[in-house]
């Protein structure tokens, strides 16, 4: 692979100096951390890479009001270790998905964390990153520097840009600085589980246990059992754990899990370890009540499956020859999306990673992206609605 040339800003003045002199010059510029996720979307890209791992520091972090205000390319491993000496956690369970992308392990940043918005099975109960973005500054494809949020959630007023930016894949800004909520970790944890369930009785023992006045945290129908996951004080726990239990007797034995071997299902759960010896990977989010329906389906196109978040997110492993347009008319069918994860380099030469959106709901995303980058400095050529515009 040809070598990119490569702009390194140490602060958000450089990021903004940089930004301004690709517009000037009428240059594309692709935004990257620490690469964990570089082999997602279309390969053979050549614009120049604004790395953005120089800006690492750890601004503010007040553990008394949860919140913790970090440069973009802090890495992610060293603000979860941060969180943790102090009892604390991302809610919505981020972590590095370097290997489920394919890439290197160890790299991931916050910043490439929140504008992919990776996240875990926490999610179902702890929410997306886009709640916990409170605020954050970038640089505009204008090559504007400029702010949008606050620090608590009583001063973020007026149009929520903080939810853009969640997901947007640098294709409307740097961001330079973030500011999170974070959550205390819980004091006790506790996986249930039931094994030799079908997708239907996997996906209404999930639903049975989410309707149930338990909180349950996570919920997951691997390929070994489904599992359940109750998080909090002791003593709650072993109260709520009982009821479940008793409410969940007619699907068969559901058992506690050993603590190490529950902590180890839901890693593979987060990284799709499970599928990692399928050459595409795709991640589909759906419905609940569609999910068993689609697992039968995608079963006939041979493909592995597992799901998590309750049903509404579907991982799905299937062999390169199986080609992604039956995949996604399949997904379609159910009124669901997938995202090609990880696929040989010419697979993704001709599959958008991004299920496609229908007419109206693209022309809206575009006009979004391009309020932001007028000139289109960000359409570094990753995503194939790149050649859409400009």
């Amino acid at each position: 692979m040809t070598s990119r040339p490569r702009l390194t800003p140490q602060d958000p003045e450089g990021v903004r100096d940089a930004v301004a002199s690709a517009v000037a010059r009428g240059e594309k510029l692709e935004i990257v951390g620490g690469g964990s996720k570089d082999n997602f979307g279309a390969p053979g890209r050549t614009a120049a890479l604004l790395d953005m791992r120089e800006l690492s520091r750890v601004i503010d972090y007040q553990p008394r009001e949860l919140t913790i205000e970090v440069e973009a390319g802090v890495p992610l491993a060293d603000v979860n270790a941060l969180l943790a000496e102090h009892g604390q956690t991302f809610a919505f369970d981020a972590f590095d998905p370097g290997a489920m992308f394919g890439g290197p392990t160890g790299r991931a940043t916050v910043g490439g964390a929140m504008a992919s918005a990776v996240a875990g099975p926490g999610r179902l109960q702890g929410g997306g990153p886009r709640d916990h973005l409170l605020g954050f500054e970038a640089v505009s494809g204008r090559g504007e520097l400029f702010v949008a949020g606050g620090k608590v959630v009583k001063n973020v007023t007026g149009y929520d840009v903080s939810k853009l930016m969640a997901n947007s894949w640098g294709r409307m800004a740097a961001m330079t600085k973030l500011t999170l909520r974070v959550a205390p970790r819980p004091a006790a944890v506790q996986t249930l589980a039931c094994a030799d369930l079908r997708p239907e009785a996997a996906v209404q023992l999930m639903c049975e246990a989410l309707k149930a006045p338990v909180a349950v945290a996570a919920a997951a129908a691997l390929p070994t059992a489904t599992l359940l996951r109750l998080e909090g004080f002791e003593r709650s726990l072993a109260i709520r754990e009982r009821h479940l239990r008793e409410r969940l007797a007619g699907f068969g034995v559901v058992e506690p899990l050993d603590g190490e071997v529950a902590a180890n299902l839901w890693r593979q759960t987060r990284e799709a370890a499970w599928l990692a010896d399928s050459e595409t990977l795709w991640r589909i989010g759906l419905a609940p009540t569609r999910a068993a329906g689609l697992v039968r389906r995608l079963w006939d196109l041979g493909a592995k499956t597992f799901m998590d978040l309750g049903g509404a997110r579907i991982w799905a492993g299937l062999p390169a020859e199986a080609g992604p347009r039956v995949l996604r008319e399949a997904v379609a069918g159910e009124g669901g999306h997938a995202t090609l994860i990880r696929a040989p380099a010419d697979f993704r030469t001709q599959a958008p990673a991004f299920h496609p959106s229908a007419p109206g709901v693209a022309a809206l995303s575009r006009r979004v992206i391009e309020s932001f980058d007028p000139c289109g400095v960000f359409r570094s050529g990753r995503f194939h609605e790149d050649a859409d515009a400009h």
